[in-house]
């Protein structure tokens, strides 16, 4: 159990340090967003909810995706919805990166880190699995019309 207590402690710290980060401000249609309040870590032990914190008053829940069965230790950390357009940006917006520079504070730029495949693609700047061909079909489609 100790070594979960390490796991939660580490998830934690990136929380608070994210928070102190977090933009706040107004979303379309006047709704306000406040990110520092939204913020969660929650920690798993052989498939059973051992720990949690939060930065407001929201209970953190887990993410749709994630899968806690089995054994072992599971730590999760993040922010609310409008934190990943903020994150990453939008078409309409740039990017307020909050998050990723707080894991790199607490982790250490080199630490080895697990992202889903869809989360490394978005780091890489693709949106979907097909970004890349779709990208490749426009690059071709405006070489043929400036050559012909």
């Amino acid at each position: 159990m100790g070594l979960a207590d390490g796991v939660f402690d580490v998830a934690r710290e990136i929380m608070y340090v994210a928070s102190a980060r977090a933009p706040s401000g107004e979303l379309p249609k006047g709704r306000l967003y406040h990110l520092h309040e939204m913020g969660g870590a929650i920690a798993w032990v052989d498939g059973k909810r051992v720990n949690e914190s939060r930065t407001g008053d929201l209970r953190p829940g887990k993410p749709r995706q994630a899968k806690v069965r089995g054994r072992g230790i599971l730590a999760i950390v993040g922010f609310g919805f409008p934190a990943l357009f903020l994150e990453f940006g939008t078409v309409f917006a740039k990017a307020q990166a909050f998050f990723t520079p707080a894991v790199s504070e607490v982790l250490g730029a080199d630490a080895p880190i697990l992202l889903s495949k869809a989360m490394e693609r978005r780091l890489g700047g693709q949106r979907s699995a097909n970004t890349f061909k779709i990208r490749e079909r426009i690059a071709a489609s405006r070489a043929r019309r400036a050559g012909g």
